[in-house]
């Protein structure tokens, strides 16, 4: 069934004359873009599809093995779990008008835990420091101070409560908090965190592995997407499904958690190939018939009778029409414009092929068995005989060229759109 929608997006991404219309080189080269565009993307959506399918079976070989070893506390917290606090930068920080060489480091407290920064200089100091606290309970608030540290005294120049419980779903979030004063009254200055709080592995390997199903759903429906697209575009020229994109045979290999970076170069090279089929720029398939086969014989047969002409008689067109033919045909770039040629040029040798004949074969051919004219005579005699055999199967290869051609034209999908 023919896509108009396809059509008009064909249509539009063309090249246009001044009267609106375009011509079928231009056709063709939008059809092949898109052509490829969209067997690009359905490999592309493969080659995610594997890669996520092999980290999803990691993470689930690991939740596996984590189902047989962790344990929960009776608060619900895992053994050995862990609150990553990165202390990463701040800016516009109380006191840092009043002090020529302003200087400040982080204090991070929970659950008794308290660890500290380097002292950083400057208004808006970065420390790009982890901090890491064991969580047992998960019932107290994380507690970040910024401290203003000079020669004569220490103050609080900002500091921020944290509930932990922000963190539950153990994903890693990065942010920018308000700090407050000591009497919880927003202050003119910030400070950018990034925090992660893993309580379960087995929740979190769980949770990923659910994302993963998620991405594997969504590519699945992309590259869904992408093959409808496909077979729409060629719907109209059925001789084009044989080069259409073939997903990969075989099962497809399992995977993990999707990296934050992906390189979305091309990784297989499974393209249908187009031939360029005359100077003119049409692309279209090579016809395979029997016509064809007989012509390539017959042509093989011509050029070894070309050859031996040569011996006696310049046979030059004889020998340059099979041999096109037969390297057209060996790199599949034959045409019809092509066979036109051919069939011209087997015209011409016909022609001199009767001049020669008509100047030469009475007078070469009247000494053949005489023994007085020996052997140079026998010789032009077989080259009078050879050339009226080429002569008369050149009428057959004008048959063959013909039949080839009108094949072209037959063949579905390579009528002129």
């Amino acid at each position: 069934m023919f896509d108009r929608v396809v059509a008009e997006q064909i249509f539009e991404r063309m090249e246009k004359n001044p009267d609106g219309t375009s011509n079928i080189e231009e056709f063709i080269k939008v059809f092949l873009e898109a052509d490829d565009i969209l067997i690009h993307k359905i490999e592309n959506a493969d080659r995610f599809l594997r890669d996520y399918h092999r980290q999803r079976a990691e993470a689930s070989s690991k939740l596996n093995d984590l189902r047989q070893t962790e344990r929960l506390n009776s608060y619900g917290i895992m053994d050995g779990s862990n609150l990553t606090v990165q202390i990463q930068e701040s800016h516009n920080l109380e006191g840092a008008d009043f002090s020529p060489n302003p200087r400040y480091y982080v204090v991070a407290i929970l659950e008794q835990q308290r660890h500290q920064t380097e002292v950083a200089p400057g208004a808006s100091p970065a420390w790009n420091e982890t901090l890491s606290f064991e969580v047992k309970t998960g019932l107290d608030d994380l507690k970040v101070s910024v401290i203003s540290k000079d020669a004569q005294r220490e103050e609080t120049a900002g500091q921020i409560v944290i509930p932990i419980s922000r963190l539950r779903d153990q994903q890693k979030i990065e942010e920018w908090f308000d700090l407050l004063d000591r009497n919880g009254a927003k202050t003119r200055g910030r400070i950018r965190l990034t925090l992660q709080w893993i309580h379960s592995r087995v929740k979190y390997l769980s949770d990923i592995i659910r994302k993963w199903d998620e991405h594997i759903k969504f590519q699945n429906e992309d590259k869904a997407d992408y093959q409808r697209d496909l077979d729409a575009l060629h719907e109209p020229f059925p001789s084009l499904r044989g080069g259409a994109y073939a997903p990969p045979s075989g099962p497809i290999a399992v995977s993990g958690l999707p990296n934050d970076e992906r390189n979305a170069e091309a990784v297989s090279s499974r393209r249908p190939v187009y031939r360029s089929s005359d100077d003119q720029g049409q692309q279209q398939q090579q016809p395979d018939s029997k016509f064809l086969k007989w012509t390539v014989i017959a042509e093989y047969v011509h050029l070894a009778l070309a050859i031996l002409v040569c011996f006696d008689r310049a046979a030059f067109t004889d020998i340059i029409v099979p041999s096109y033919f037969l390297v057209q045909n060996f790199l599949k770039r034959l045409s019809v414009p092509k066979l036109t040629i051919l069939l011209a040029m087997t015209g011409v040798a016909i022609l001199f092929d009767i001049v020669w004949l008509g100047l030469y074969s009475k007078h070469w051919w009247s000494g053949f068995g005489d023994p007085e004219h020996g052997v140079q005579q026998g010789l032009k005699a077989f080259i009078v005989f050879l050339t009226w055999i080429l002569l008369i199967g050149k009428f057959g290869l004008l048959v063959l060229f013909y039949l080839v051609g009108r094949n072209w034209y037959s063949a579905p999908g390579s009528a002129v759109v």
